[in-house]
């Protein structure tokens, strides 16, 4: 075999070899479902994952089918509560821009304000990176009945919170 064979062959696995390592590297770090198979970086991803850190493993009716609005009555082992409490889910009714609503973990609450982390809305801060998927936080303000609005802002959402049983 001429050198220059050997040199293109060995250039050719070189060049298999890094290929396969970055397809390998890239697979792995790309972000994963969530316990109950909702897809990065949708909000119902996020929430899902949260809760699970929260130790919460979410149960659901079905396993199809569960936009953010429904989680409502979907959600088997959650309560619905008048106000939130941290640890809680707050689901968005859906609205104008936002057909299929919204699900967000309540970090915190102080008084009629509370605070949020959520994905794939840009709304608030980035808070953190989870699994190379953008996270943010963003404090709230409890209306009445059952409405809340972002603060600074004067829309405001109709929301359900759930509390683990």
């Amino acid at each position: 075999m001429s050198k220059k064979l050997k040199l293109a062959l060995t250039a050719a696995l070189a060049l298999v070899f890094v290929s396969s390592a970055a397809y390998v590297t890239i697979k792995a770090m790309a972000p994963k479902k969530s316990p109950h198979g909702f897809r990065p970086p949708q909000c119902t991803w996020w929430v899902d994952n949260r809760c699970a850190q929260d130790g919460w493993i979410l149960n659901f009716k079905q396993d199809h089918g569960r936009d953010a609005c429904l989680w409502p009555t979907l959600l088997v082992n959650g309560t619905k509560i008048p106000t939130p409490k941290p640890g809680c889910i707050a689901a968005f009714a859906p609205w104008p821009g936002g057909p299929v609503g919204h699900v967000a973990f309540v970090e915190s609450v102080d008084g009629d304000a509370f605070t949020i982390s959520h994905a794939n809305y840009a709304v608030g801060e980035m808070s953190k990176i989870f699994e190379q998927v953008p996270v943010r936080q963003v404090k709230m303000i409890a209306g009445k009945n059952g409405r809340a609005r972002f603060d600074g802002s004067v829309m405001d959402f109709e929301m359900t919170f759930l509390a683990r049983e």
